[in-house]
């Protein structure tokens, strides 16, 4: 399930990263615009940091003049 060379971390990593709130990242997960997080056996959320992060870079930049809908169905 996981490769040794990939970077797992909590949700406040990728809002400190991403510069956005902990709030629109679990928006952004509740819409569908991003993948649902692996949860540890502690029932702790962590997501793979490149793929998300990468992933709300393709959700910004797609959101710049669009609806979440139009956005969800772009990326």
């Amino acid at each position: 399930m996981f490769k040794k060379n990939e970077k797992f971390v909590k949700i406040g990593k990728i809002a400190d990263e991403s510069g956005l709130p902990v709030s629109t990242i679990r928006y952004y997960l509740n819409f569908g615009l991003l993948s649902e997080a692996y949860r540890t056996p502690g029932d702790v959320r962590i997501f793979n940091k490149a793929k998300t992060l990468g992933r709300i870079d393709d959700i910004t930049d797609a959101a710049t003049s669009r609806t979440l809908k139009e956005v969800a169905a772009a990326v």
